[in-house]
């Protein structure tokens, strides 16, 4: 008698055991991956500086130049970044010319401490 209670306790654990669930909160947007490059990165971190410049150097009332690529970076001593950007502006004659801006990426925080490191570049290779 005992053996039939057991098997039917069991039985009974058994089938109530899958109806207690967990419903996941569902995402519904997904959001969208895009890809990236360094010189994306670069660009949104510098075009401001680089805009103004243009305008200053080649006046106010300038529109439409175009940014080509990055020429160059170079890594300073001061742990800054000199960029050197390649751009057309257009010039009187309805074409373009080519120009090179060089715009400096200095580190955010001005700690004494970033700037007593010492970068050892065969520490690297």
């Amino acid at each position: 008698m005992a053996k039939r209670y057991l098997i039917l306790l069991g039985f009974f654990l058994f089938a109530i055991t899958p109806l207690q669930t967990v419903k996941a909160e569902s995402v519904s947007k997904v959001e969208q991956e895009i890809y990236v490059t360094t010189e994306d990165i670069i660009s949104d971190i510098v075009f401001l500086t680089i805009d103004k410049k243009v305008q200053k150097e080649y006046s106010d009332n300038m529109i439409g130049w175009k940014w080509k690529r990055i020429a160059g970076i170079k890594y300073n001593d001061n742990h800054s970044f000199d960029v050197t950007v390649r751009i057309q502006v257009p010039s009187q004659h309805n074409d373009y010319v080519d120009d090179l801006v060089k715009e400096r990426i200095s580190p955010s925080c001005n700690s004494e401490n970033l700037n007593k490191l010492e970068i050892k570049p065969d520490t690297y290779y």
